[in-house]
């Protein structure tokens, strides 16, 4: 008998297509605009495999593929990084999420971009933390950096 998935059950997953479901292999495949949100998080993306459970209720991992776009959503403002990359692999049981592929991730006035293609990411979705393997440029944004500077002295007169 089918069932269908309460909407606040954690995490809702759309596309235009679900084009491989193999119970034998645990996996379903996602294509074309798909978008798989969470309470944590909103991913976009061309593709997504969805490695399930052996309960075939839960899932091991997911893996983005194709233009993929994230925005952390459960934590404070200033931890609300936003990020792009070829590929993305989200680890529920570690709380990971995987961003390579030339990774670029935007928040708190910066932006991280990968200086090289092994470049990685890895973001926190419960946490909001960051932390960035291989070569990778910081760019910090005019505004930030011009409140950043103590206030222009004003002559005595």
């Amino acid at each position: 008998m089918f069932q269908t998935v309460p909407s606040d059950s954690g995490f809702h997953i759309t596309a235009d297509e679900a084009t491989k479901m193999d119970i034998q292999a645990e996996r379903v495949v996602f294509n074309g605009k798909v978008k798989m949100t969470s309470p944590q998080f909103h991913l976009s993306a061309t593709q997504l495999i969805v490695h399930l459970g052996k309960d075939k209720k839960s899932f091991k991992f997911a893996e983005a593929k194709g233009e993929v776009n994230v925005q952390l959503t459960g934590v404070p403002d200033d931890k609300k990084y936003r990020g792009q990359s070829n590929t993305a692999l989200y680890t529920p049981a570690q709380g990971t999420l995987l961003l390579t592929g030339w990774p670029k991730v935007q928040g708190q006035g910066q932006e991280l971009i990968a200086a090289e293609q092994g470049t990685k990411v890895t973001l926190f979705p419960k946490t909001g933390k960051m932390i960035t393997e291989g070569r990778a440029q910081t760019r910090i944004a005019r505004q930030l950096m011009a409140e950043g500077m103590p206030p222009k002295a004003t002559p005595v007169q």
